[in-house]
This record gives C-alpha cells, sequence and structure tokens, in this order.
C-alpha cells in the first residue's frame, strides 16, 4: 500500500546543554535524513547531522523512538516514512554551516528556556517527540 523510507536523525545537544535545529524551507526542524542502501541507522544519523549543520563532533548517547509520517511524492507515490531518533552530544564548539542544497537556511542552538521558538513553528511529530524527550 505503501512505500517504505527510512531515515534518521538526531535530537542534538552541547556541553551548555542546548538543542541543535535546523531551519529548512522556513519551518523549524530537527537534522535527518534518509538512510542511504545497507547504512545503519546510527551511523546514518551520524552522517546526516553532519551534512545538515556542519557539525562533525558528535556522540551518540542513546536511541530513542522512532517516528512515522505518511506523504505523497512528486510521482504520486505514497510514503510511509520511518525516522530513527538518537540523542546525540556535541562537546565542541564549531560553526555551523547549513546545507543550502538542502534547502536549510539556518541552524541554530535554542537554550530550554527558548525551545517554545521552534515549537511553535515546527511538525506534529517533532512537536510530540521533543516532547516524549523532555519528560526523560
Amino acid at each position: 500500500m505503501f512505500y517504505r523510507i527510512e531515515a534518521a536523525g538526531g535530537i542534538v545537544r552541547n556541553r551548555e546543554g542546548d538543542y541543535l535545529f535546523i531551519k529548512r524551507l522556513g519551518v523549524w526542524d530537527l537534522p535527518k535524513g534518509k538512510l542511504d542502501n545497507n547504512e545503519s541507522a546510527r551511523k546514518g544519523a551520524l552522517r546526516e547531522v553532519t551534512e545538515e549543520t556542519g557539525l562533525n563532533d558528535l556522540r551518540i548517547s542513546k536511541q530513542l523512538f522512532s517516528t512515522y509520517h505518511i506523504y505523497t511524492d512528486r510521482e504520486g507515490t505514497e510514503i510511509l516514512k520511518e525516522t530513527y531518533w538518537f540523542e546525540m552530544m556535541n562537546n565542541t564548539p564549531q560553526p555551523l554551516v547549513p546545507q543550502l542544497d538542502e534547502d536549510i537556511t539556518e541552524v541554530r542552538w535554542f537554550r530550554k528556556d527558548e525551545l517554545e521558538i521552534p515549537l511553535k513553528n515546527t511538525y506534529a511529530s517533532l512537536q510530540n517527540l521533543l516532547e516524549e524527550y523532555l519528560k526523560s
């Protein structure tokens, strides 16, 4: 019924406890992307976060739950996308570099008391992921 795609990404924090977001097509998002053929979710999550943000000193601290969403691609195919999420740490201050060819125009750290900014302008599945994450 659906064509299934797997993706992976991260909730990335720095040593100050800030949270990393990307702005893609005017919407705040978490860095993530499709897995390459035979690529593990862990490896793909690290690769995608590095590609989309410029950060290369990343360490996965734990796996989180997956999110799912359905969309129709440009050819009219119904897609079921499962995204594997990981908590990641970045302990080395580095310049943030948006991946412009993926329509990412901004990469920004938000303090915990600023999270209402990206949460007001993000996807429902990410709101749920972050709400559950913040409870743990």
